[in-house]
């Protein structure tokens, strides 16, 4: 057996998440996957300004799951072209039949373009190997920026004042 000495200076965060929230991001990688049970999917890799990180899933198994994921490659693929030439183009690839080689072309071609990231708490729970009751997250990725979701009373209602209810008469 190996012998090392470890200190609390050892122990560093091995990475950062993000908040709740939407964030812009930078693409850091994507695959292009299959689960066990036959379920097509791409996995994209974001990384924040200050060093969070996450992947995203989209679908590829459905028709329906399938274009929405391609609309939103497409779609930072587009916002992410230098001039309207390169947008043209890109708009142009993105028509017609899709194989698995077209798909893995667009995944290489999206590492270090800009895209929006969201992270908001989703009514689903799970049970963690604690057996505690959890929140799942839902995660997102965008080709524009979204607006953030009210979470919040005072986000959806504004301010909330205290009401003198002296002056109201009750019957």
């Amino acid at each position: 057996m190996v012998n090392f000495k470890m200190t609390d200076s050892d122990y560093t965060e091995q990475s950062k998440y993000f908040e709740e929230g939407v964030h812009k991001v930078k693409i850091a990688g994507a695959i292009m996957d299959k689960m066990d049970d036959g379920r097509e999917y791409v996995e994209i890799g974001v990384e924040g300004s200050e060093g969070e990180t996450a992947e995203v899933r989209m679908w590829l198994h459905s028709e329906k799951a399938f274009k929405f994921t391609m609309c939103t490659l497409w779609g930072i693929a587009v916002h992410n072209a230098k001039d309207d030439t390169q947008k043209d183009k890109i708009r142009q690839f993105f028509v017609g039949d899709f194989d698995d080689a077209k798909i893995k072309k667009v995944l290489e071609k999206l590492d270090g373009y800009e895209a929006w990231f969201t992270v908001y708490q989703s009514d689903r729970t799970y049970t963690n190997a604690q057996g505690e009751t959890r929140h799942s997250y839902d995660r997102n990725i965008y080709s524009y920026e979204p607006k953030p979701k009210k979470t919040t009373i005072e986000d959806i209602m504004g301010p909330v004042t205290a009401v003198d209810t002296d002056d109201i008469p009750f019957a």
